[in-house]
């Protein structure tokens, strides 16, 4: 991706807010990381798991910065410096958790095709 793209997917969204996540980070711990049942499997994943957590707060960080213009999924890795993989992955395990809403709005990828624009909904993670 370009530069420019880069810098006008990081300067879209800034800003800032206090909310759930921020003040309980365990919040972000949706479970283990996936494994395959074997044991070196079950091991990396037990590894990872902090490291998941953190991107997960850092997606989380990122989309609530954008506030009401909401975030798309290809959004998160080119504004965080994330493989593509790694955050599609935490950016769906969040929406399946409820930490991400669809606004019902789109907007186009880079690729000139739809996506839905999700947003932080107030108190996610609160709980």
């Amino acid at each position: 991706m370009s530069d420019l793209r880069r810098n006008d997917a990081l300067e879209l969204c800034k800003g800032d807010c206090e909310i759930g996540w921020r003040r309980n980070r365990r919040a972000l711990d949706l479970g283990d990381p996936a494994d395959n049942g074997k044991p070196t499997s079950r091991e990396a994943a037990k590894k990872a798991k902090p490291r998941v957590v953190a991107i997960r707060k850092r997606i989380l960080d990122r989309a609530a910065s954008c506030r009401s213009r909401g975030t798309i999924c290809e959004e998160a890795p080119i504004a965080l410096n994330l493989r593509t993989p790694t955050a599609n992955g935490q950016f769906s395990e969040l929406m399946e958790a409820g930490f991400l809403r669809n606004t019902g709005r789109t907007r186009d990828t880079t690729s000139g095709t739809p996506a839905a624009v999700y947003v932080v909904p107030k108190g996610a993670g609160d709980g």
